[in-house]
């Protein structure tokens, strides 16, 4: 997956903003119609193995968050 970091203020070593901005990221969606839909948890796994007992269902493998 292609991926690009979008800056338009600069940030401290943990990656907050230094001063109000907008920073993030753009990429290519890899399947037509498809959304992206961002959650903040403690636990990835934790919470994949929770929605996945709740009935959901991955429609893609997990990747890697890199920063």
């Amino acid at each position: 997956m292609k991926y690009w970091l979008i800056q338009t203020v600069p940030t401290d070593e943990q990656g907050v903003l230094l001063r109000p901005g907008v920073n993030g990221g753009m990429y290519k969606k890899d399947m037509a119609g498809a959304t992206a839909v961002n959650y903040a948890v403690d636990y990835i796994d934790n919470a994949l193995s929770e929605a996945k007992m709740l009935g959901a269902r991955l429609s893609t493998a997990r990747r890697r968050y890199l920063r």
